[in-house]
């Protein structure tokens, strides 16, 4: 009675997770209630195969009640969906709902030599499989469009895609452009 089916799908896959048991992990300056070890332990227990095929991993600090209340609020919901119709504009244009779906291959993906450097130097370090370059240019396009860039990825577009993809304990590199 076993077997395997597939499906149809096409989705956007949103997690969070706290970086220690105690969901504290230094918020606010404050220091975690945890010991130093079950962060590590905490870690582990995160699948890695799945982590890797999360596009985007952002660290994101408790805000302060100075933040909280603060008077300048951000760009609006308005103003962010603006951009991101925009990019999907730019992917249709392609012929693709969106740059994730775009191949490996795609000139659109092409590397200027300071940005194949930056991935190869994530390879070599071990933060980057395969399938994490192809996933970091796809970001990488995406956010060259969003800057109106047209041409070959630049190093501060894959710089930026690196950072998107920050070690969510706080222990992972950090990538920047010449």
């Amino acid at each position: 009675p076993y077997g395997s089916s597939t499906y149809p799908a096409r989705f956007v896959l949103v997690g969070a997770t706290n970086p220690c048991p105690s969901g504290g992990a230094g918020a606010g300056g404050r220091p975690s209630r945890c010991s130093d070890t079950p962060r590590p332990r905490n870690a582990r227990r995160k699948s890695g195969p799945l982590h890797e095929r999360y596009d985007m991993r952002v660290h994101l600090d408790r805000p302060s009640a100075a933040e909280l209340f603060s008077a300048h609020p951000g760009e609006s919901s308005a103003a962010v969906s603006e951009l991101v119709a925009g990019a999907r504009e730019v992917a249709a244009s392609r012929g693709v709902p969106a740059n994730v779906t775009l191949d490996a291959a795609h000139e659109v993906l092409e590397l200027e030599p300071d940005a194949r450097q930056l991935l190869i130097n994530a390879v070599d370090e071990g933060r980057l499989s395969a399938r994490g370059v192809y996933r970091v240019r796809c970001v990488a396009r995406t956010v060259a469009d969003l800057a109106a860039h047209q041409g070959p990825l630049r190093d501060r577009d894959v710089a930026a895609a690196l950072a998107l993809r920050t070690d969510p304990i706080g222990y992972g590199a950090t990538y920047e452009a010449r």
